[in-house]
């Protein structure tokens, strides 16, 4: 066998990925459900590693003949590989380097103009000094200073920035002791985990893979699925119990009669009833554990290339 590192054009990589996308909306609503915490994040951060890497694996094994079920999926893979290549170079007319750069820049442009006017509202947030709010800080320990402000142009809840990370409330927030409790430790389980940083890194290969049209239409699944995981890690912190289950999407059900008018660069506690369904159904299950695996097994293959390394050397007789 022989392994080496290959580059890819990413025309290439944005076909292939599709595969990937097709396979984790389909098993992400089981995931959410009944899987452990984290197993639709793993696989979109998975997506994420094969988009962002330039290279793939090849591997070339010998005596693929003498076992018929190895030569069977070589075929297949064969066959896969064919088309790809047919289909690259059918798009890369429309989708060529020069459009691809230019699609980005602009998409880049527009974000960044999102950006600015972002901080803009940022503006009118005022930083406050709330005894509650500084207690719940220090039992999470973080090493980074954390602030709150307020903003009651803002809808909901929010949290941005990665090394100096800031938490925007709302007064109606700060009158309630239980919904304030709940909307600081769902923001600082963000901080803890650095979900910021995972957002800001869809953002940008969302930019980069702009032409890729199920890429975009799961963007809104990404987040939701973000958010999913931290409201897990809120009940786990606040005692995984049926009655801090319910506390805990009343909290939500409040914010949802509120609704949201932020951007998607930002982390928000923005609920909706797929949420609170899943804080109600979650429980991690067997099944859950083997559709992981499953699902996640299945992502792999397109890491690598296969090849017959005696088609090769004969290919290369005749040449």
């Amino acid at each position: 066998m022989a392994i080496s590192l290959v580059r890819v054009i990413t025309l290439e990589k944005s076909i292939k990925s599709l595969y990937l996308l097709v396979l984790i909306l389909l098993v992400r609503p089981i995931l959410n459900k009944k899987a452990f915490r984290s197993a639709s994040i793993i696989l979109w951060i998975v997506l994420l590693i094969y988009l962002v890497s330039p290279y793939e694996l090849m591997m070339g094994i010998d005596c693929v003949k003498e076992n018929g079920i190895l030569s069977y999926l070589l075929g297949l893979t064969n066959l896969f590989n064919s088309c790809l290549c047919w289909l690259v170079n059918k798009l890369g007319y429309i989708f060529f380097k020069l459009n691809r750069l230019i699609g980005s820049i602009l998409i880049f442009t527009y974000l960044g103009i999102k950006i600015y006017k972002f901080h803009k509202v940022m503006k009118d947030s005022t930083l406050i000094d709330n005894t509650l709010c500084e207690k719940k800080i220090r039992e999470f320990g973080l090493k980074r200073k954390v602030q709150i402000y307020i903003n009651n142009n803002l809808k909901t809840p929010i949290t941005f920035g990665i090394l100096r990370p800031k938490i925007i409330l709302q007064d109606h927030i700060l009158s309630d002791e239980k919904l304030l409790d709940h909307v600081l430790i769902h923001e600082l389980m963000h901080i803890r985990k650095f979900h910021i940083l995972l957002t800001h890194l869809v953002n940008i290969i969302a930019c980069l893979y702009w032409y890729n049209p199920l890429l975009w239409l799961s963007l809104k699944y990404i987040d939701q699925d973000i958010e999913i995981n931290c409201d897990k890690l809120v009940v786990e912190k606040l005692g995984d119990t049926i009655k801090n289950r319910k506390e805990y999407c009343i909290s939500m059900l409040k914010l949802l009669e509120i609704g949201s008018n932020t951007n998607n660069f930002v982390l928000k506690l923005n609920p909706n009833k797929e949420r609170m369904l899943i804080m109600k159904k979650w429980k991690k299950t067997l099944v859950g554990l083997m559709i992981f695996m499953f699902a996640f097994t299945f992502c792999l293959p397109v890491f690598a290339n296969v090849t017959d390394l005696n088609q090769d050397r004969l290919i290369q007789k005749v040449k």
